[in-house]
């Protein structure tokens, strides 16, 4: 199989031992700048350990790759390819090994093949993609072949797997399909797996479906959907197959790891916007045959799929979460990601009406929550609680016309002003935005300019004990933080290896609220900033979204005194308009109030 030489030096369990040890060491390159490279120069003889034991044991592939993918996610080591799972290893480490790879796959059940799919799902070096893409079409066909062998309308699961073939087929000949870098590697997948299926089917049908298959379960399923991260028709041809199925599963009959992975499934069918319709009967025999095995993660999964007036699902979930709460109090279970999506669906029931079903739940959803952050005394809180948290402390403002949140809302918030530097030890700035945007509207009324609060009952923002906890001094750091972050982040624009819409979303939303609360009147942004802003729009608007464009532009007609190239980058703007077909009416509209306030 593999060219790596005679001699094998490992076994299988010397080999895992070896990896977990350097895992566990390369957690340390905050301490020691050199320790990944070290790590790297470690791990070359392992793989090649790893291949001579492929070579000769190729069902081991799988853990391998897994255990080595532990190694270097840790590292952080500058390259030109790089992606979660490589840390910047991708050429050095998994680019050797990974060339093994495609004479295992014979010889893997799904769920090895599931694995292999996970550790490399998000792989940007394009020189593996042919084998990445041998990958991702033996997943394809052994679940089309076990659920062919296992389906009970055959004739109808053949015709819908031939269409969506077709469907692509047409697309692609008609010049109609999306042909983006996102995409390529997806429909070439799909062109990969249709020449497959036309080859089988010039085989007798009978062997086909009565052929040798190894049997593919839900997780196994389940790993797929959540591996196809790109758009496209075998995104289509993937949700199909979980369709298929979920049909295929007595739901009277399942255990919690299988409700846990049918859940993922139908989250992923949410996020994806796969039609809702086609599973609502899923869900309502889910929750009514297996509310009692789900866990906050698995409610987090299916709430926002449950239609807010279908009250009879909401009070059988609403009673799961009651009795998950009464035996919730171990931190090392606790799921701070999934409460806080608990507690943002339970303010969508409690907006319905349906307040005495779900308030007094949310209560104690977020007095729980308070609990566990409060006992996480030492060490900065992670990313995860501190999104949960914002996520929480957004949903209760949006809630306190209702007195009994009151409370909770200003304990949360007392202890998250209490450990405000936790959010300046990352650069990802979306949760001190949000923050920001909560505290500034208390912290304007409090010092007098806030004219209007859009809010159902403005009592609120005057009780005597917000006064306290929120002041100009808490927005100034927030402020400030956002201000360094950004100018740095600006100055890598359009660097290949940097992810810029994302950023530059947050920059938006950031300047937006900072506009909105005249946050100008606490802490003033700096000329280099500006700059900043500035160069950005006057070297990159045309590659920016418009929505971007217009919001920096809409700043820095605002606080910038450089007005001269501010009249030609909006006049450019309206041009983009002119030639654009989908630009909302509000965009339009403040396209144009740029356009008037700066007259050609």
């Amino acid at each position: 199989m593999c060219n790596s030489g005679k001699r094998r030096t490992l076994g299988f369990e010397s080999l895992t031992r070896i990896l977990k040890k350097l895992a566990q060491e390369a957690t340390l390159p905050a301490k020691d700048p050199n320790n990944a490279i070290r790590i790297v120069k470690k791990l070359k003889p392992v793989i090649k350990n790893a291949l001579t034991l492929i070579n000769e044991h190729p069902f081991h592939a799988p853990v391998v790759a897994h255990n080595i993918a532990s190694v270097t996610r840790k590292l952080n080591i500058p390259s030109s390819v790089r992606c979660a799972t490589c840390g910047g290893t991708c050429i050095a480490v998994h680019t050797e090994f990974v060339q093994c790879v495609p004479q295992t796959l014979q010889y893997l059940t799904p769920k090895g093949i599931m694995q292999l799919q996970t550790v490399y799902s998000g792989c940007r070096n394009q020189k593996l993609d042919s084998i990445l893409k041998q990958i991702d079409l033996k997943a394809l066909t052994s679940i089309y072949l076990a659920l062919l062998h296992n389906v009970d309308w055959k004739t109808e699961f053949e015709a819908n797997v031939f269409r969506i073939i077709s469907r692509n087929r047409v697309q692609q000949s008609l010049g109609t399909s999306d042909r983006s870098a996102e995409c390529n590697s997806t429909n070439d997948i799909l062109e990969d797996f249709g020449r497959w299926y036309d080859e089988i089917s010039a085989v007798s049908h009978d062997s086909v479906v009565n052929g040798p298959h190894f049997d593919v379960y839900i997780r196994d399923i389940c790993d797929a959907v959540v591996n196809v991260n790109k758009a496209g028709p075998s995104k289509q041809l993937i949700f199909y197959f979980a369709y298929v199925a979920l049909q295929q599963i007595n739901l009277e009959n399942v255990t919690s790891e299988e409700v846990k992975s049918i859940c993922r499934i139908l989250h992923h069918f949410h996020i994806c916007h796969y039609p809702a319709k086609t599973v609502e009967h899923v869900i309502r025999k889910l929750v009514r045959h297996c509310s009692h095995l789900m866990n906050f993660k698995d409610i987090s999964c299916i709430l926002p799929m449950i239609d807010v007036n279908d009250l009879s699902l909401l009070k059988a979930i609403v009673k799961r979460i009651d009795d998950i709460l009464d035996n919730y109090e171990s931190s090392d279970s606790y799921d701070p990601t999934g409460v806080s999506v608990i507690v943002k669906q339970l303010g969508r029931i409690i907006k319905r009406y349906y307040k005495d079903l779900a308030v007094q739940t949310a209560i104690n959803c977020v007095d729980q929550f308070v609990r566990f952050i409060t006992r996480r005394s030492a060490g900065p809180y992670d990313p995860q609680t501190l999104s949960a948290s914002v996520t929480i402390l957004s949903t209760l403002q949006s809630l306190l016309y209702l007195p009994e949140l009151l409370d909770l809302f200003i304990n949360l918030l007392t202890l998250l002003t209490l450990r405000l530097d936790d959010f300046f030890h990352t650069t990802n700035t979306y949760n001190a935005t949000e923050l920001l945007n909560i505290m500034a509207p208390i912290c304007e009324t409090y010092n007098g300019y806030n004219e209007t609060v859009n809010v159902k009952n403005v009592d609120w923002y005057q009780n005597a004990r917000l006064k306290t906890i929120v002041n100009a001094n808490h927005l100034k750091k927030l402020i400030s933080h956002h201000s360094t972050v950004y100018q740095s982040l600006l100055s890598t624009f359009g660097d290949k290896d940097s992810n810029d819409e994302p950023r530059i979303r947050d920059l938006c939303r950031f300047l937006e609220i900072y506009r909105k609360h005249s946050l100008h009147r606490i802490h003033v942004l700096s000329e280099d900033f500006n700059a900043a802003i500035h160069d950005l729009l006057l070297l990159h608007h045309q590659s920016l979204k418009l929505i971007d464009a217009v919001e920096l532009t809409a700043y820095l007609s605002h606080m910038s005194n450089n007005q001269g190239s501010l009249n030609n980058i909006i006049t450019q703007i309206d041009d983009r308009v002119k030639n654009c077909t989908n630009v909302d009416e509000l965009l339009y509209r403040r396209v144009k109030a740029l356009s008037a306030t700066y007259p050609k």
